[in-house]
């Protein structure tokens, strides 16, 4: 069997594999003489299948795991989803008193996974407010501490516009994605479990793009 061969019966094993080790890959249902390197990319938190693919196909397989490229764990950013962007040249903040925003509940998430939340806005402006969106609105994980991004959502999302609308005096929810892939080599592949913060972008019509607060989360073990 040749390399894809092999690659193939593996891909199919972990497609089926309900943990979702897989979050991009070539498609083990077409066979259409590929040559490698296979362009695979995994879950930040399948360290162990990255370990695994390494072993068995080694240079026949490129390997990101979350953000990062594994095994040398440096940055990857084929999607452009990470930013390197100084503190004073970030998108300017959410003004309370026009535009308020609160995370519905306390929020935790298992360190490499992603988690579904909601954030509450309520309009104190006169007019109405519209945040365009793909359906949600993806959170990064920053560093309480210092502010800066260390990680968030690694992958593909598709891209429609969804609009959210809130008249004067309204409050509105809005889906809230938290990934947990580390953006930061020195972190590892995922964020380790302790206690960090999210903030998000929201893209507000006729305003462009606004910060929100930062909100404390717990990410678990």
């Amino acid at each position: 069997m040749t390399t894809w061969d092999d690659l193939k019966v593996e891909l199919r094993r972990l497609e089926s594999d309900e943990s979702r080790p897989l979050r991009s890959f070539p498609s083990p249902g077409v066979d259409d003489d590929r040559t490698p390197p296979f362009q695979i990319r995994l879950a930040p938190w399948a360290t162990e299948v990255a370990a695994d693919l390494h072993a068995r196909f080694d240079d026949d397989v490129d390997l990101s795991v979350g953000a990062l490229h594994y095994p040398d764990r440096t940055a990857r950013n084929p999607d452009r989803s990470l930013r390197e962007t100084p503190r004073t040249a970030l998108d300017p903040l959410l003004e309370p008193d026009e535009v308020e925003v609160s995370l519905t509940e306390p929020v935790e998430v298992r360190s490499g996974y992603e988690a579904d939340t909601k954030l509450e806005l309520r309009n104190r402006r006169s007019a109405e407010v519209a945040i365009r969106t793909n359906g949600r609105v993806t959170a990064r994980v920053v560093d309480p501490a210092t502010g800066v991004t260390v990680g968030g959502f690694a992958g593909f999302q598709t891209a429609p516009l969804v609009v959210f609308r809130a008249a004067p005096g309204q409050s509105i929810v809005l889906p809230l994605l938290i990934g947990t892939a580390s953006y930061d080599p020195a972190l590892g592949y995922a964020i380790p479990p302790g206690h960090w913060a999210i903030e998000a972008v929201l893209d507000l019509e006729g305003d462009g793009p606004r910060r929100t607060p930062v909100f404390p989360i717990t990410i678990l073990g």
